[in-house]
C-alpha cells in the first residue's frame, strides 16, 4: 500500500514539475519563436500559465501584428480550463472558455486574400482522407464568454475603401454543447458604430438543429450599411435608423425552416438625395417614421400576417420630364443578376407567399411635383392622409381605402370606399373641391 502511494505520490510530483518548470516555460517562448520563423508575424504575450491544479491554460496581454508589425489581434485576458469530466462523459468538456477586451482588425486586400491568408494552410497541400461522416466533434463548454473592445473591418478591393467598426461585443453562453440534445441559453450584445445595439438571447441546441429566442436592434445608423451598398446605388443615405426586435424559432435539422412572432420593424430619419444632385435636382425622400407592427412569419405554410404599417411624414421631392421620373434613376440599383442556379431555386417554390395587412395609415404626408403638364409647373400636395384595411396577397376580399389631401392649399381632394381588387370593382365616394382649371392650360388645345 505504501508503495502504491509513493508512486502515486511521486507521478503527481513529476506531473508538477513537468507542467511548472518545463511546459509552461516553453509556451512562453515556443509558440513566439514558430510565429516568427514560420510566418513573420510577431507575437508578445504577457504571461501563459498551464495550471495544473485547475487543468487550465491562461494567457495575459497577449499581441498579434503581421508582416508589416500592423495590429491584427489583441486581447487582455484568455483562459480555457479542461474538466475533469472528459474522462466520463462524452467528448470533451470544458468548465471555461474566456476571452477578455479582444481587438481584431480584418483587412480584405484583394478579391481572394485578406490580411490573416498567409496563416491559412496552402492550397496546393494534399487534402487529408475523410473521416468518419462529418460528424461535428463533441465538446460541451459550460461557461463561454467572449468580450471584445472593437472589431474592425476593411475592404481596400473597392474604389472607395470600406471600414466598418463594432464595439463592445459580449457573447455569453451557458452549457453550449454538441452533445447534449437539450436547449442552452445565450446572451449576445454588440454596439455598433454610431450608437446602435444588439441584444439577442434564446436558447440552441446543436445536436437537435434548432434554436429559439428574441432578437433586438435599437437605434442603427442605416448609414454605415448605406456606406457598405455605395457601390451599386444611386442615391446618397445622409441620415437613418433602424429597430428590429421579434421572437424567433429556426429548424436546420432537415429543411431550414423559420418562425418569427410579435416581430416589429421600425425605420426613423430618413433621409435620401442623390448621389448627384446636379443631375438631379429637386429629387429628394424624408421619412420621420415607419413603423410596422406584431409581424408573424412562417416558412413552412409561407404566411405572413401584419397587424398594422404606420407611415409618418414621408416627403417626396420629384418631378416628370417627358416620360422619365426622377425617382426612377435614383432608386435604380446596379447588382450583378441572380446565377441560373438562384432562378432554379425560385422556381422550385411549392406555393406563394401570402400576406395579410390588417391596417395601413400614411399621416403628415407631402409631394413636391413638377411636371410640364400643369401651370404651374410646381405643385405641392400637403397634407396627404392615406389609410387601407384588410389587405391580402394574392388579392381577395375587400380592401377598405381612403385618401384625403390638398394641392397648393386651394384644391382637396377626399375618397374613401371599399374595393375588390382582385375582380376589379368596388364603391368609392369622393369629394373634389377648390379645381383651378388653368392649372391644366398647358393640355387645352389652343
Amino acid at each position: 500500500m505504501r508503495t502504491s502511494l509513493r508512486i502515486a505520490a511521486s507521478v503527481y510530483i513529476a506531473y508538477l514539475a513537468i507542467t511548472l518548470l518545463v511546459i509552461s516555460p516553453a509556451l512562453n517562448l515556443l509558440p513566439h519563436r514558430y510565429m516568427l520563423n514560420t510566418y513573420g508575424w510577431e507575437l508578445r504575450t504577457g504571461w501563459v500559465l498551464l495550471n495544473p491544479f485547475k487543468l487550465s491554460l491562461d494567457i495575459s496581454e497577449a499581441e498579434l501584428n503581421d508582416k508589416e508589425g500592423e495590429p491584427f489581434l489583441a486581447f487582455n485576458e484568455a483562459s480555457v480550463n479542461l474538466s475533469l469530466a472528459s474522462l466520463w462523459r462524452s467528448g470533451w468538456v470544458l468548465d471555461v472558455v474566456r476571452i477578455r477586451d479582444l481587438s481584431l482588425n480584418v483587412t480584405r486586400l484583394t478579391e481572394d486574400e485578406y490580411n490573416f491568408s498567409s496563416l491559412l494552410p496552402d492550397d496546393t497541400t494534399e487534402e487529408t482522407t475523410d473521416q468518419g461522416d462529418g460528424e461535428i466533434p463533441g465538446v460541451t463548454i459550460h461557461d463561454l464568454e467572449l468580450h471584445s473592445e472593437t472589431i474592425v473591418l476593411n475592404d481596400q478591393t473597392r474604389e472607395k475603401p470600406y471600414s466598418s467598426r463594432w464595439n463592445d461585443l459580449h457573447i455569453r453562453v451557458s452549457d453550449l454543447s454538441t452533445v447534449l440534445e437539450e436547449g442552452r441559453p445565450y446572451i449576445v450584445d454588440l454596439e455598433g458604430e454610431g450608437g446602435g445595439t444588439l441584444h439577442w438571447e434564446g436558447e440552441v441546441s446543436i445536436p437537435k438543429k434548432t434554436s429559439e429566442g428574441r432578437l433586438s436592434i435599437a437605434n442603427l445608423n442605416l448609414r454605415k450599411l448605406w456606406q457598405f451598398a455605395e457601390p451599386w446605388l444611386q442615391f446618397e443615405l445622409k441620415d437613418g435608423r433602424l429597430a428590429v426586435e421579434g421572437n424567433y424559432q429556426l429548424d436546420w435539422s432537415d429543411v431550414f425552416s423559420y418562425r418569427v412572432s410579435d416581430g416589429n420593424v421600425g425605420l426613423s430619419v430618413i433621409d435620401i438625395i442623390p448621389l448627384e444632385p446636379d443631375q438631379l435636382p429637386d429629387t429628394a425622400l424624408i421619412l420621420r417614421a415607419l413603423d410596422i407592427d406584431n409581424i408573424a412569419l412562417d416558412s413552412t405554410s409561407q404566411q405572413v400576417t401584419i397587424d398594422s404599417v404606420t407611415v409618418d411624414g414621408l416627403a417626396v421631392a420629384t418631378w416628370r420630364e417627358g416620360a422619365e421620373i426622377s425617382l426612377q434613376p435614383l432608386f435604380a440599383v446596379d447588382i450583378p443578376p441572380a446565377s441560373p442556379e438562384d432562378n432554379t431555386a425560385e422556381e422550385r417554390e411549392s406555393a406563394p407567399w401570402t400576406v395579410a395587412l390588417n391596417s395601413a395609415r400614411l399621416q403628415n404626408g407631402s409631394l413636391r411635383w413638377r411636371s410640364q403638364l400643369t401651370d404651374p409647373a410646381q405643385l405641392d400636395v400637403s397634407p396627404i392622409t392615406a389609410s387601407m384595411e384588410n389587405f391580402h396577397w394574392p388579392l381577395s376580399g375587400e380592401t377598405g381605402l381612403s385618401l384625403k389631401l390638398a394641392v397648393n392649399e386651394q384644391a382637396n381632394v377626399a375618397i374613401d370606399g371599399a374595393l375588390a381588387l382582385a375582380e376589379g370593382n368596388g364603391t368609392i365616394h369622393y369629394t373634389l373641391d377648390g379645381l383651378p382649371l388653368a392649372w391644366f392650360d398647358p393640355n387645352l388645345p389652343k
